[in-house]
């Protein structure tokens, strides 16, 4: 992961997108997380993967520190499955 505007000479292989259509808690105390995102080859220019995501995830107990930790989680679920398919797709191309 590299920070926009990467430093000169640094060349990213991938571009990731992500779009959050949602992020919050439900009344029965889950955390909800609808997300669309693809990674684009920058070589290329190909479109790689293009996936949704829906994550939920039961807070455990009540308040805004449960809720908080229950969305942290769905993020964390969230990076682990793109960072799972960036592996993928390096394996491939090797």
């Amino acid at each position: 992961m590299v920070a926009y505007p990467q430093p000169p000479g640094l060349r990213p292989a991938y571009q990731i997108e992500v779009e959050i259509g949602r992020l919050d808690t439900t009344r029965a105390g889950e955390a909800a997380l609808a997300a669309h995102w693809t990674i684009e080859d920058l070589g290329t220019r190909d479109l790689l993967a293009s996936r949704d995501s829906y994550l939920t995830r039961a807070a455990a107990g009540t308040g805004t520190p449960a809720a908080v930790a229950a969305l942290s989680g769905v993020l964390a679920e969230l990076s682990q499955e793109i960072a799972s398919t960036v592996r993928d797709l390096r394996q491939k191309a090797s």
